[in-house]
């Protein structure tokens, strides 16, 4: 007979703490219901649906438990059917004893059995004991073994018995042996692998005890029927559920304890008997009356018990299901509730299963779509009636479709959102933002469908769209803005540079000077609203290119050091010597915030000094796969300082720290802004720490990639210095010059001024201490550089005279002559780069080196040109005026063209060695003659066309070369760029 198994109880603990949770979640729910209601919503409903959840899951882990326990019984059964078979074909393996010997011989059947190779082996008896035999079965063994030697003389002598053995992976196998003396000298038995048989023998005895207990303690009533529904047997479990005794039980039918609703599920008795016939259970749930005269739910599995084919009585399995169906009740009102919510929404709400069928829609949904809710369950997207694109994709448009992006959800498991999903739908075009999220089944290891939720963002769609138009329309008018604004400064820059050229008085020269350096500094205001644009809409691209950080930084420092020299400001540059030498990066974006925060500093610093310095912050680390090094750039000067209250937005767009600071020292404000976008962009960041009136520090923080680690700064040769004395006032000048010869381990000595210095020079006299080397500064307050050259050479006399170099800004020629008359051997430019200073110690004092020295480029101010003709295309007379003056000054033969169709008319008869061409031109632009002449066969097909444009936003260039023509130069454009470009056309020498 079968009986319900019972639930695991190792499991009750966890189900106790759900049910306590769940009263106390159904508590709150009653109190919040009946004395303290919400004004208005639902969320004290939470509560409920939080004991609902508890008790669900109490019920689940049941049925779950329950299932498995059913599932190992009716293995345990089959093994219990197949013990007679392993008996007869269970492993066998023979051995021998050797009893004057006391080896023992083991087959290879044996040896098998124990888990080793299937070879026959022969041991001492005490190691196969020692090797195989658990030391609880040695007694055992020993006494047999004793049994035969006492019976060697007897050939009918058998034993038998089993016991455990200890195999060679160590686990423990069972085996039976029989034993028999073959001779005086000589035992022979076999074994057999009894270990499934010991296994199921355990199970047995196991499994007879639970069903032993399981009618005794089992909370479920087990009871067994006639076919009438007669009582033969019942649990004492009954006198806790329903309050009888087994004995009131017994004898009655189940009609007699009916709720009379339920009597139709049992009466005629044949009814459940002829469903019986053809199926192997029934689940059953009815009331039953209890002694105290309620009602009880009982849930019952009920199965037939068969004699020869034929019903002859069925055995049950009840269990209180009262508060279970409660909880049913309540779980179907609140599932009621739920569906209410959901359809409340407009969003759409959808569960697909494996097949990507609806299950299930809420009314937001099947309003969308026209139809009913329950029209969708079963149905595909395609059979709703959603557009084949939309289902299935494009693969042309490179666009996924709804079946794709299911298909990734159940396979993955994972969410997946679509930010757009566009499609027709009811003839007009619908935008939602779907979010897809896999369900899953209660072990919560396989996906069973899809949950999806869709918002309908067609409102937004356009609303972006009517932004991005609008966007467009401001890029228009900023390359307009750009053209219009660039057109006159080409024109006020260019015969600048022309005028610069001529003969003309000192004052007339200097008034020029100062013309060229505000159409410059205009130029650098509408460069850097361009700039701001650019990267206010997206437009910015950050380039990776291969460069050497170090190079990069002393370059930029060098573009500004004459500005902050005009100005009397010390510049020192400190760079770690440990820097890699190159890096991968955008060098240009880091030059402009270098430059940007340098000359900020300069500007707003109107005495003392500018510190750079480039350190390593974070050490070479792997990121992604390649060797990333965070590097720290900083620029610390002593001007005038940010207060606090203006530190928080002196990087926001056209902001200066104040009003005053805007009209002393112009700008747009927009220098800052711009390089912390760029910082950003490089992932790094710009912070600053400011005193007012004690000067800033702007430092950067970047990361950038390592391309080769080994430092520029490491030399071969190290100059053969003893000492060296360096003078100078500024204490960071005489830290930096330090950290140099510290670094080639050359010993240094500091001074502040000439009196320090004069005394550390008598000091070394009297103690005779050797000195290779000086280096002075010029600027100093108590006697400058040449002065104290004098007096340190008065001082000196006649003995050994050290090398001195002259540390100097600009103004080195002023005092050239008077140095060479001094002995100075060497001036050195300020700020000092470590590099140039081991070169020069190098090339003086080590014999042989050849310094490397870089040849400062000296060009005329106009080259001269082969005298080929030029063409100019040019609709603005003054631009068209200025290219022909400075042309015609190099020597060239200029043709002058209005617009493109008066071009295309004169290159009929004229062949230019090369085409200055506008863009933006009447009649004919640029573009469209740029294309006629490539399309025109002839001798000027292939002739050099370069853009000549005041069109400089991102994307003019390309768009110039797309369009046939041969390079590009915007407007204005300097003397410099022009005679590159002519020169690399091989027309200026």
């Amino acid at each position: 007979m079968s009986t319900r198994l019972p639930i695991a109880p190792h499991r009750k603990p966890l189900r106790i703490v759900l049910a306590i949770l769940a009263g106390l979640l159904l508590c709150v729910f009653l109190y919040t219901s009946l004395f303290a209601p919400p004004a208005q919503g639902y969320a004290y409903l939470l509560w409920l649906l939080g004991a609902l959840s508890c008790l669900i899951i109490i019920i689940l882990d049941l049925f779950v438990a329950a299932r498995k326990q059913l599932i190992t019984k009716v293995q345990q059964e089959k093994a219990i059917d197949g013990l007679s078979y392993a008996m007869s074909f269970g492993w066998m393996g023979s051995w021998k004893v050797n009893l004057l010997t006391n080896e023992i011989t083991l087959s290879k059947e044996f040896m098998t059995l124990l888990g080793e190779d299937p070879v026959e082996t022969t041991m001492p008896f005490s190691t196969y004991m020692d090797k195989y035999i658990v030391p609880e079965s040695h007694e055992q063994i020993r006494e047999s073994m004793g049994m035969a030697m006492q019976n060697r003389d007897n050939p009918e002598h058998e034993a038998s018995f089993d016991h455990p053995v200890r195999k060679r992976n160590g686990n423990i196998a069972h085996i039976f042996v029989r034993a028999r003396i073959m001779s005086k000298n000589e035992a022979f038995g076999i074994a057999r692998d009894i270990t499934d048989l010991k296994n199921a023998e355990t199970a047995l005895a196991l499994k007879e005890k639970r069903f032993r207990l399981l009618a005794e303690y089992s909370d479920d009533i087990i009871s067994e029927h006639k076919p009438n529904s007669e009582f033969v047997y019942i649990s004492p479990s009954v006198k806790k559920i329903l309050g009888y005794s087994p004995e009131e039980i017994e004898g009655r039918t189940v009609l007699e304890f009916l709720h009379p609703a339920d009597i139709h599920k049992f009466a005629p008795s044949s009814q459940y008997l002829d469903v019986l016939e053809t199926r192997d259970n029934l689940i059953v749930r009815y009331r039953m009356r209890t002694k105290q005269g309620g009602y009880t739910w009982l849930e019952s599995i009920v199965k037939p018990i068969k004699t020869e084919g034929r019903i002859t009585g069925v055995i049950s399995t009840s269990r209180d299901i009262t508060e279970r169906k409660i909880y049913e009740d309540e779980v179907k009102q609140n599932k009621e509730l739920l569906r209410t919510v959901i359809d409340s929404t407009p969003d759409w709400i959808f569960i697909k299963d494996n097949d990507f069928r609806f299950r299930l829609v809420n009314q937001g949904f099947a309003n969308a779509m026209n139809r009913q809710p329950e029209e969708f369950i079963g149905k595909t997207d395609l059979e709703i009636g959603f557009p084949i694109e939309a289902v299935m994709g494009d693969k042309e448009k490179g666009t996924p479709g709804f079946h794709e992006d299911d298909a990734q959800v159940l396979e993955t498991g994972k969410s997946k959102m679509v930010i757009e999903e566009s499609y027709i739908l009811s003839g007009r075009r619908v935008t939602m933002s779907v979010v897809k999220v896999p369900v899953l089944d209660s072990d919560k290891k396989r996906v069973t469908g899809i949950l999806g939720y869709a918002h309908d963002i067609s409102d937004l769609i356009e609303a972006r769209n009517i932004a991005e138009q609008a966007n467009l329309a401001k890029s228009s008018f900023m390359a307009n803005m750009s053209h219009e604004l660039r057109t006159p400064m080409n024109g006020i820059i260019g015969f600048t540079d022309l005028l610069l050229t001529t003969q003309l008085q000192s004052s007339q020269y200097e008034y020029l000077l100062n013309v060229k350096n505000s159409a410059y500094g205009l130029l650098e205001i509408i460069n850097d609203i361009l700039e701001f644009s650019r990267i206010e809409s997206g437009k910015l691209q950050i380039d990776h290119v291969q460069f050497p950080l170090d190079v990069l930084v002393q370059e930029s420092v060098d573009i500004l050091t004459v500005k902050a020299h005009e100005k009397n400001l010390e510049v020192i540059c400190h760079i770690d010597p440990d820097l890699p030498s190159q890096f991968m990066g955008d060098p240009t974006r880091i030059r402009q915030v270098l430059v940007n925060l340098l000359g900020n500093a300069i500007k707003f610093t109107p005495a003392g000094e500018i510190f750079i310095s480039l350190i390593i912050g974070r050490g070479i680390h792997v990121e992604a796969g390649k060797k990333i090094m965070d590097i720290l750039l900083s620029v610390q000067d002593t001007g005038i300082g940010i207060s606090e209250a203006h530190l928080s937005r002196i990087f926001e767009s056209f902001t200066q720290a104040d009003v005053a600071t805007t009209r002393n020292y112009g700008g747009t404000g927009l220098g800052l802004t711009i390089s912390k976008s760029l910082a950003t962009m490089m992932g790094g960041d710009i912070t600053v720490a400011s005193e007012p009136g004690r000067g800033s520090t702007f430092s950067l923080v970047l990361p950038l990639e390592v391309v080769d680690e080994m430092p520029n700064s490491h030399g071969t040769e190290k100059p053969p210095l003893r000492k060296v004395l360096v003078i100078d006032d500024n204490s960071t000048n005489r830290w930096l010059m330090q950290e140099i010869l510290r670094h080639y381990s050359i010993s240094c000595e500091t001074a502040s001024g000439a009196k320090e210095a004069l005394a550390i020079l008598d000091r070394m006299q009297q103690n005779q201490e050797p000195l290779d080397l000086i280096i002075t500064d010029h600027h100093m307050p108590e006697m400058n550089g040449i002065q104290l050259v004098q007096e340190m050479r008065r001082k000196l006399g006649t003995i050994s005279q050290p090398t001195i170099l002259m540390l100097s800004s600009i103004e080195k020629n002023e005092h050239l002559e008077e140095a060479n008359a001094l002995g100075i051997d060497r001036f050195l430019t300020k700020p000092v780069k470590m590099h140039e200073l081991y070169e020069l110690l190098c090339s003086i004092f080590n014999t042989g080196y050849e310094r490397k020295v870089s040849q400062a480029k000296v060009e005329s101010t106009l080259k001269k040109g082969n005298g080929a003709s030029i063409m100019v295309v040019e609709d603005e007379p003054v631009n068209m005026m200025l290219i022909t003056e400075i042309l015609a000054k190099m020597g060239f033969q200029v043709m002058q063209a209005k617009n493109g169709k008066e071009a295309i008319l004169m290159l009929e008869n004229a062949k230019p060695a090369l085409i200055f061409m506008d863009v933006n031109m009447p009649e004919m632009d640029g573009y469209a003659t740029t294309r006629r002449i490539r399309a025109t066969p002839g001798p000027n097909q292939g002739v050099p066309i370069i853009a000549l444009t005041a069109d400089a936003m991102d994307g003019d260039k390309e768009n110039c070369l797309r369009n046939g023509m041969d390079d590009y130069l915007s407007k204005p454009f300097r003397l410099e760029d022009l005679m590159e470009l002519l020169k690399s056309r091989e027309l200026l020498s």
